[in-house]
């Protein structure tokens, strides 16, 4: 926890700097991890932490490989929260064998875990991936421009 904290105390030394925006997985916020960020905001910082959920679906969240589940982030989000620490959480549109009522679905459940913000990503395929290897064969399509700019996409 020393590294992690000397790092964040580096860039906190930053003159324009005032808080931190913590990214991460939801399986990787141990109890010492947020009560380190929760140390910083009773210090009067502003800390938020990003979680990055993409999909409230199991399934969707084990076929892309993430590693973890919405088990995790429920846990993750309640005890960040415990420690007044405000979540915001990171959607992907787009993910394979996700439509509409997935996206909706996914939504419903991070606002009803409490979660402060809300990030809608489009999917990004990037080449050398097991998904860009699914698009060349034809077994996943990703979403289009109008798919995007439809009203409302979620």
């Amino acid at each position: 926890m020393q590294q992690l904290d000397a790092l964040y105390r580096e860039a906190l030394s930053e003159p324009d700097v005032i808080g931190l925006a913590v990214g991460t997985r939801p399986d990787c916020v141990p109890d010492a991890v947020l009560d380190l960020l929760a140390g910083y905001r009773e210090e009067g910082l502003e800390v938020w932490l990003e979680l990055g959920l993409q999909s409230a679906f199991d399934e969707t969240l084990a076929r892309v490989n993430r590693g973890h589940g919405l088990a995790e982030c429920r846990t993750a989000v309640v005890a960040a929260r415990r420690r007044g620490i405000p979540v915001c959480a990171h959607l992907i549109l787009g993910l394979p064998g996700e439509s509409d009522a997935h996206y909706h679905s996914s939504l419903d459940t991070v606002l009803a875990l409490g979660v402060d913000g809300l990030k809608l990503h489009p999917l990004h395929v990037v080449k050398g991936t097991q998904l860009a290897n699914q698009w060349r064969r034809g077994e996943y399509s990703p979403l289009g421009m109008g798919d995007y700019l439809r009203s409302p996409p979620i």
